[in-house]
């Protein structure tokens, strides 16, 4: 499977989140709904949460959930740094069953926008790396997926030996039984 560049990701944005810095320290917008609207993307968060990860090379993902609470995110690295990897799982995508990767870092002034139908996980690049998520769909167990990261069909080149992982993440499913279940959904 082949690695594509994130900025080919269709409908995938690296959103540029400058600080305002002062004595105190800064202040960084990772959400802006006007700007998001500007820009077509969905403004509707359903929950806002935070992923603490205190070991390097901890993996988490790569998460989907299938229709019809397929979600839009928004990930911003918010201490430490992550190698953060998406799958497109779109069929209509010219990236369909392809990945894609960039580092984010806490002092990087960047957030990820990550559209409905594809998956994404990432690898702690230092320990205690921690990474705010914005989330535009309820969670559903039934419809809450994972896709394996060391599936030989994706062939991941993650950077760090893989550490921690749930015994979800480690079990998860193969692509192609991912498109399956997302296929069956629509």
């Amino acid at each position: 499977m082949s690695r594509v560049d994130f900025s080919e990701i269709p409908n995938a944005r690296i959103l540029q989140t400058p600080r305002n810095i002062d004595e105190r320290g800064f202040f960084e917008k990772i959400f802006d709904k006007q700007l998001f609207t500007s820009l077509n993307l969905n403004t509707d968060l359903d929950s806002i949460a935070i992923s603490s990860n205190t070991h390097i090379g901890t993996l988490r993902g790569l998460h989907f959930q299938s229709p019809p609470f397929a979600e839009d995110k928004i990930v911003s690295c918010i201490a430490g740094s992550i190698f953060d990897v998406v799958v497109d799982l779109r069929f209509d995508s010219s990236t369909f069953r392809k990945w894609a990767a960039v580092k984010l870092e806490s002092d990087d002034e960047q957030a990820l926008y990550l559209p409905a139908g594809v998956a994404h996980g990432f690898q702690t690049l230092e320990g205690n790396s921690s990474v705010l998520y914005g989330i535009t769909s309820t969670y559903n167990p039934a419809n809450a997926h994972s896709i394996r990261y060391s599936d030989l069909e994706l062939n991941i080149t993650w950077p760090l030996p893989v550490g921690i992982v749930s015994a979800k993440d480690a079990e998860g499913l193969f692509l192609a039984e991912a498109i399956n279940i997302s296929k069956d959904q629509k």
